[in-house]
């Protein structure tokens, strides 16, 4: 529709249709503008997103260790700031895609008044058409005008893909960020690959909290030291909450300490 609509206006005045065509650089670079201001609040509102489901997901899978150190109060207090961040994003999103669609109608609306003004000029100054050599008609005008507008109009038609066109990018941008993201636990010029446990496990003098906590609740491991000599069977037992599963997402270097 692009092509075919830009011929038609060049086959019934050139000069009027380069005059028209003229106005598309100031159209695509405030799309460029307001597409990439879009991008950003889309992005931004799927990571506060997955901040507030992985809050959820967190206290709901630990709710025992919430419990037994008295958090419910805290932790419900957190999800609502969360959520209430979650909130004024996903509105600043919703007013910027509203914007989007407002601004393109608004340019186009502005092309009509620049096209139609031009075009006064042109008639009332008897300007040749080169395409027959005698003034611009009315009908001239209005052929370029409607053909220049249905191939700026080809542009329009991308209006209700973008939420799709936005959803891939987001995708796209999270997809690259996992491939190209430097784990926070580096690796050092003594680590291995191969963990030899001939001689056993130590833990000693370690003090480890989940980075997920509050800054108020207790450590996990408080200076914690001990010993599980190889060969020997050890149970690893305690209530909700005491360390049990931190013992052992620590010797997998879950965390670092």
């Amino acid at each position: 529709m692009f092509f075919g609509g830009l011929a038609i206006a060049l086959w019934k005045g050139p000069i009027f249709t380069l005059i028209c065509m003229g106005f598309m650089p100031l159209m695509m670079m405030t799309f460029a503008v307001f597409g990439g201001l879009v991008k950003k609040a889309q992005v931004k509102k799927l990571s506060q997103l997955e901040e507030l489901g992985a809050h959820t997901e967190e206290t709901l899978s630990a709710m025992k260790l919430v419990v037994s150190f008295a958090q419910e109060g805290v932790t419900i207090e957190k999800y609502d700031q969360i959520a209430e961040k979650t909130r004024k994003i996903g509105d600043s999103a919703a007013k910027l895609q509203g914007g989007f669609i407002g601004v393109f109608l608004f340019m186009m609306f502005v092309y009509y008044l620049y096209t139609y003004a031009i075009a006064s000029v042109l008639i009332n100054r008897n300007v040749h058409n080169p395409s027959t050599g005698k003034p611009y008609s009315i009908a001239e005008i209005v052929a370029v005008t409607q053909a220049s507008q249905m191939s700026m109009m080809s542009f329009g038609s991308v209006i209700p893909i973008v939420p799709a066109i936005m959803r891939a990018l987001i995708s796209a941008k999270k997809v690259f960020d996992v491939i190209e993201r430097k784990p926070l636990i580096a690796s050092t010029p003594t680590s291995t690959n191969v963990v030899s446990l001939e001689k056993g496990i130590e833990f000693k003098n370690i003090t480890f909290r989940y980075p997920t906590q509050l800054d108020t609740a207790r450590d996990i491991f408080n200076k914690a030291s001990f010993e599980i000599k190889a060969g020997q069977s050890t149970a690893i037992v305690g209530p909700s909450g005491s360390g049990k599963s931190s013992i052992v997402q620590l010797l997998n270097r879950y965390y670092d300490v």
